[in-house]
């Protein structure tokens, strides 16, 4: 079993402008102290923590280490990785948001640059649902700053069936050891600009023994990909004329023997940035791993404006890179849209006062504005709340009469939304938590919902606020139409057991219920085949369900059940015309989650 250790995030003696001594190995904590990687070079050159010159050649090297929880890597032995950490920075960041916890989505995400909700990917396969208008980092190097890329990987996938296959000038996969012997040659060859390598062994220790920094396979993995990381530090010092940005991340954390639920064992990762050009002193919002592609790209010479269409954000270099989160991350003394770094983004446009701070346009869907921007200050506040917290206040055009549905469902902060006609007009409606009760007996509860009706191109102002000042995240906001919402699939006019089914855990929450509180929901168009009595149920479903019964148009509720089946399930009667055509709407209750089934029967 490995020896445990003493992190020295902070070594003594080497400040933002000291010697580049010891880069990659804590000195004052390792007795055998391995050779020095110089990021910036050994002769002269500027060492991490300052920018870098324009003069010299940049490259960039990103490591994956597939499965790396958070917590593994503060204890278990690794002093190549803590010594790139203690001259750059180590992030409690987070994996993507709006998919399950696992390889595909994960490491689409990472190369990407945006959520799940946008690239489609997610599971571990369904690879023709992949969004190819999404770029990886690779490809947009070698096609759009014509740099000269390489991919390694142990997972067969991100090569097969994630990276376009002109995405890098060179590949090679194998084994752990197979990918970082090409990767070494890669380096030590000097002909690529941008290199990206998966190590998958972490994660194959973690499926086999556990997920757990104190179990002796998933540590030893760890250790042994953490000598791997010195072999490609290595090749990096030798490499005295360039300047390089490394990046470690990873794609999910674990629990036990798996991974994909969304919890903190899952979604909090480590992440490290370190080399020439990265700011030290950055201020720390929340990463996440979606900020390395455009974190790289920009590091490689790709203007600000061509990365603002991205989840991720520009994070630990030089640049402003958050230009609407209210802190000065870069620490030059100005903040966000004030900032040159800025310039460009569509939320620092000419005009744009405290209210608004950007303009949603007509546009709807999951994820119409996230990001980890607030006001710097508490400045509005809603009947139910928000008062205390900052905001970020949204105008937004209705693009059809409709009944909205607006909320932050996907938020990983406390939120209050609420909504005027106009920023300084009358509230139509406000909501601090989407359901009554208690946070540890209801799914969604922090995040908030409301719902509005709106007619076509009519102007809303949305904020959206949290419950505390000093709560720093993401926030995520949601606008769905109930009618532009309906009749995601036509039943026609089957009837008997299991006539539909499916899994609602990746399912929008749209639809009230006046019966009790629902969500992720999904609805069936269903014409009644004759005049007479039916029974509609979920019975056989795995989670606590809801259901009622809309109108062709999802606006009016016609029928309403919670419990009326077996064990929590959903049942409710009604008596139907021939020919009438309504909306069945399957959800969660309290946004519960997993395989519903949908029973028809006549009476």
């Amino acid at each position: 079993m490995m020896g445990r250790r003493q992190r020295c995030l902070e070594l003594g003696g080497i400040g933002r402008f000291g010697p580049m001594v010891a880069l990659f190995v804590g000195l004052a904590c390792t007795p055998n102290p391995q050779p020095q990687v110089p990021l910036a070079g050994s002769d002269g050159g500027p060492g991490v923590g300052l920018e870098p010159e324009a003069k010299r050649a940049r490259r960039a090297l990103v490591i994956g280490v597939d499965g790396l929880r958070y917590d593994a890597f503060r204890t278990v032995d690794t002093p190549r990785m803590d010594g790139l950490g203690a001259n750059g920075l180590v992030l409690r960041a987070s994996t993507q948001l709006s998919g399950d916890t696992v390889s595909g989505p994960g490491w689409a995400s990472i190369l990407t640059g945006v959520e799940v909700s946008r690239h489609g990917i997610r599971a571990n396969g369904g690879w023709d649902g992949f969004n190819r208008d999404h770029k990886s980092f690779l490809w947009r190097a070698r096609h759009d700053l014509g740099l000269k890329t390489f991919a390694a990987c142990h997972w067969a996938p991100i090569l097969d069936s994630i990276l376009e296959e002109d995405g890098a000038h060179q590949t090679a996969r194998g084994d752990d050891d197979e990918v970082t012997e090409a990767a070494v040659a890669a380096v030590s060859g000097g002909e690529h600009d941008l290199l990206f390598v998966h190590l998958d062994d972490v994660d194959h220790a973690g499926h086999g023994h556990g997920f757990d920094p104190y179990q002796a396979e998933y540590a030893q993995a760890i250790e042994a990909t953490d000598l791997r990381v010195g072999r490609l530090l290595d090749a990096i010092s030798a490499q005295t004329e360039t300047d390089w940005l490394v990046i470690i991340v990873t794609d999910h954390g674990g629990e036990g023997r798996d991974h994909g639920p969304r919890n903190p064992a899952n979604r909090i990762i480590p992440q490290i940035i370190a080399g020439a050009g990265v700011n030290r002193d950055y201020l720390e919002g929340t990463a996440s791993h979606l900020d390395v592609h455009p974190t790289v790209l920009r590091y490689l010479g790709m203007p600000m404006t061509d990365l603002l269409d991205l989840d991720g954000r520009v994070y630990g270099l030089f640049d402003e890179g958050h230009c609407i989160d209210g802190l000065d991350n870069d620490g030059d003394g100005v903040a966000d849209c004030d900032d040159e770094d800025c310039e460009g983004h569509p939320l620092c446009a000419e005009g744009l006062g405290a209210c608004p701070d950007g303009d949603l346009a007509a546009s709807v869907g999951e994820s119409r504005y996230r990001g980890v921007g607030l006001s710097q200050v508490s400045r509005y506040g809603g009947s139910c709340g928000g008062s205390e917290g900052r905001e970020r206040a949204l105008t937004w055009q209705a693009p059809a009469a409709d009944r909205y549905a607006i909320n932050t469902i996907g938020s990983d902060l406390n939120t209050v939304i609420y909504v005027r006609a106009g920023c300084e007009g009358e509230e139509l409606a406000c909501n601090d938590n989407y359901f009554d009760g208690p946070r540890e007996d209801v799914p969604i509860n922090w995040e908030s919902g409301l719902w509005v009706d709106a007619e076509a191109g009519q102007s809303l102002a949305i904020f959206v606020d949290v419950v505390d000042a000093q709560l720093q995240g993401t926030v995520q906001l949601n606008i769905h139409g109930l009618s532009a919402s309906c009749s995601e699939e036509d039943l026609g006019q089957v009837e008997g057991a299991r006539v539909a089914f499916g899994n609602n855990s990746e399912a929008p929450s749209r639809f009230p219920a006046r019966c009790a509180g629902m969500g992720r929901d999904r609805t069936l168009r269903w014409t009644a085949p004759r005049s007479g009595r039916f029974r509609i149920d979920t019975e056989g479903s795995d989670f606590d369900t809801m259901l009622t019964v809309m109108d062709g148009d999802c606006l009016e509720e016609l029928a309403c059940n919670d419990d009326g089946g077996e064990g929590q399930r959903s049942r409710l009667e009604r008596e139907f015309d021939g020919g009438e055509t309504v909306n069945i709407v399957i959800g969660g209750f309290r946004g519960r989650m997993g395989n519903w089934i949908l029973n028809i029967e006549a009476l």
